[in-house]
């Protein structure tokens, strides 16, 4: 069924039980669908909407009776009120469209949902709340919004493919469980007593707090983080879900909020860069204590129980040192002078192929601490070290000894 370019609006009920449609495309003028617009079409399995900006659908979860549930394509590749979940349906959106209304999709036969651009903003609240026939999701770079109750009740979905660089927070203190609100967490249920992968796109820069919060209360849960654009892991961006294989914090994050991991059971948690960790009660990181975590085992144990309302922070250390080439004068195998920074100054046992053989280097005063660091080092002397230098010469590259 294709529908003209130029139609805006398709009435309620307006193709309700055409249990022989096969295949539909929404043009991108559409503004408006009714209720059950496309409900029962229990055969369809291609449909392509490209509604650019469609109008929100005035629904709430007190409207499902025993006829079903009044949105525009309910039922719709499968006859879900039934619990019949033998889907074939695909939805494809649209290249233009720019957001999901809320609603839309709910409760629909879509096996998949393929977003062939990269313009989707925004996706609606309960955009495809009850879905279950749904086995991939996937949301795309473009989408910064990402509504409450989005695949609420899907459950049957085995791979969730997140690839949103930078999308909003999910405000867990506005959670409520009531039926005509229902504002819980996007992905909340989506797998039902079976193995959930979570793949983090290679571009992604930041999870959300509470984002992934509540998936898969007892189930088998994999996170796969597939680039190293990460820098920010938000609170209890993972939190309620009982059961996490081991898994890899990339070497990119340097935030992780508190409650991440709370009320779970990871196997494992490996941290690509162990270096600089520290952990503090405040989110301005004061009163901060330092937290090895080299250890994948005991980090589960500090994300779960001993640091689970913790934020984490890693401090980059401090680069290695950077020895400045010196200019040296010799004569005859003896260094009489240099020109260059006096920072890390490295003696060498050859200069433009002449062996050095000895030092000289005159200052003013010595002190007896200076002469036992001189006397007992073979590396990089430090700037008080050769300020306050009297006299050395040196025998071998390896051995320092004090003359006067």
């Amino acid at each position: 069924l294709n529908l003209s370019d130029s139609l805006e609006t398709i009435g309620e009920s307006a193709f309700y039980g055409a249990t022989s449609l096969l295949s539909l495309t929404i043009p991108e003028s559409v503004q408006t669908i009714g209720q059950y617009a496309f409900g029962m079409a229990s055969a369809l399995e291609n449909l392509q909407y490209n509604a650019i900006n469609a109008t929100d659908m005035p629904l709430n979860m007190n409207m499902m009776d025993e006829n079903g549930f009044p949105s525009p394509f309910f039922s719709a590749g499968a006859d879900i009120i039934n619990n019949d979940l033998d889907s074939n349906l695909i939805i494809y959106i649209g290249e233009n469209v720019q957001s999901i209304p809320e609603w839309m999709f709910a409760l629909t036969g879509a096996t998949n949902v393929i977003y062939e651009g990269n313009a989707v903003t925004s996706i609606g609240n309960f955009a495809y709340i009850g879905s279950m026939c749904l086995e991939t999701i996937t949301i795309p770079e473009s989408v910064t919004n990402i509504g409450y109750t989005v695949f609420y009740s899907t459950g049957n979905v085995t791979t969730l493919n997140y690839n949103a660089i930078s999308a909003n927070d999910y405000d867990f203190s506005q959670m409520s469980g009531d039926l005509a609100e229902a504002n819980l967490p996007p992905f909340y249920m989506v797998a039902n007593n079976i193995s959930l992968t979570v793949n983090i796109g290679e571009n992604v820069e930041y999870i959300p707090e509470y984002m992934f919060a509540m998936m898969a209360d007892s189930n088998s849960l994999t996170i796969n983080f597939l680039g190293s654009q990460v820098t920010e892991i938000g609170e209890g961006a993972f939190e309620y879900n009982n059961e996490i294989s081991a898994l890899t914090i990339p070497s990119s994050v340097q935030k992780i909020g508190p409650s991440v991991f709370a009320e779970c059971v990871p196997s494992s948690i490996t941290f690509e860069n162990t270096e600089g960790w520290s952990v503090s009660e405040s989110e301005d990181m004061s009163d901060s204590t330092s937290v090895d975590v080299t250890n994948p085992t005991n980090n589960s144990i500090l994300f779960t129980s001993t640091y689970a309302n913790y934020y984490w922070q890693r401090e980059d250390l401090p680069p290695e040192p950077q020895y400045t080439p010196l200019d040296f004068t010799i004569e005859d195998g003896v260094i009489t002078g240099y020109t260059g920074t006096e920072s890390n100054v490295v003696i060498p046992s050859t200069y433009s192929i002449v062996e050095i053989s000895s030092l000289e280097i005159w200052d003013i005063t010595i002190t007896e601490e200076i002469a036992q660091e001189l006397m007992s080092s073979s590396g990089p002397l430090s700037d008080e070290a050769i300020r306050l230098l009297s006299l050395i010469h040196i025998s071998e590259p390896t051995r320092l000894q004090l003359i006067s």
